[in-house]
């Protein structure tokens, strides 16, 4: 038989063990905060919940693009009039007197080139949602935040390429440095990543971007 001095060593140890196990558990408010804001998370966002963001994120199309528009006349959230472009460049080359043919690739075939790319881009980041649920506010909340960084990414290589916001004319459009097209890039990335994300809750603000995006 054990002696009552063993038995009382065990028990010593058994309480210790048992007061270092629930020690490291989290306490129970911190597990229910926890689960509540994956949940939170997880949950399908429709467009009655996201109304004042869907104003915003029309409001946000139009003012980035009136920015490349001003610098280069381009619009980076609405790539139609610079797919047009493109395609009147490439006829250049087939059409019209052959000794006045040039097959220089101009400055704003250039910019409206990098654009179209940029804004490709940032709709194939924005099919990332379809992998996490295009509605899931997670999948949103990320790529809002992606595209706050790509218009910080435009703003600072804008203001880093020392060239202007307005361009002087037609034939002098600015943004044409490495950075300042980098600028448009980032800026068309960042509406890219906007219109292929929110479309999944609304239609209204890709009026015009939806075949761009598919």
């Amino acid at each position: 038989m054990s002696s009552p001095a063993m038995s009382t060593e065990k028990l010593a140890d058994a309480n210790e063990a048992s007061i270092g196990s629930q020690s490291t558990l989290p306490s129970p408010a911190a597990s229910k905060a926890a689960g509540g804001l994956t949940v939170y998370l997880q949950k399908q966002v429709t467009a009655a919940d996201a109304t004042y963001q869907l104003v915003w994120a029309c409001f946000l199309t139009g003012f980035t693009s009136s920015v490349t528009f001003t610098a280069c006349f381009i619009w980076c959230g609405f790539q139609t009039g610079g797919t047009i472009q493109l395609g009147l460049a490439l006829a250049r080359l087939f059409t019209g007197d052959k000794s006045l043919r040039t097959f220089e690739f101009e400055q704003p075939d250039r910019q409206a080139l990098t654009s179209l790319l940029g804004f490709l881009l940032g709709t194939s980041i924005g099919r990332l949602g379809d992998k996490v649920g295009p509605k899931r506010r997670i999948w949103l909340f990320s790529a809002t935040m992606a595209q706050a960084l790509c218009l910080m990414a435009a703003a600072l290589t804008a203001w880093k390429s020392g060239e202007s916001s307005f361009a002087d004319s037609r034939a002098g459009p600015s943004w044409i440095t490495p950075l300042g097209l980098a600028a448009l890039a980032f800026a068309s990335a960042s509406l890219g990543i906007q219109v292929r994300s929110f479309r999944s809750i609304s239609w209204l603000q890709t009026v015009g971007l939806k075949g761009a995006a598919e």
